[in-house]
């Protein structure tokens, strides 16, 4: 399990240039909004990943987190 403070590590790895991960499933990582804004960055750079399964990741439709991947997605339309 990740929890929040994964959220991090996952923003690292996935802006890194040699990850070419096009699908992640975090389901029930316990990530929460926290986490999910702590990842943003990473989503933000990486220009291969197409499909994230955040479910069950205690996250409320409030959090940051949930306001940094609607930029993320207007921005990707």
């Amino acid at each position: 399990m990740l929890f929040r403070s994964g959220g991090d590590a996952l923003s690292k790895i996935l802006s890194s240039p040699k990850i070419a991960i096009t699908t992640l499933d975090l389901t029930g990582n316990r990530l929460g909004g926290k986490g999910l804004g702590n990842m943003c960055p990473g989503i933000r750079e990486n220009l291969i990943l197409r499909k994230i399964d955040l479910s069950d990741n205690a996250i409320m439709s409030n959090e940051v987190g949930v306001e940094g991947i609607k930029k993320i997605l207007r921005r990707s339309l």
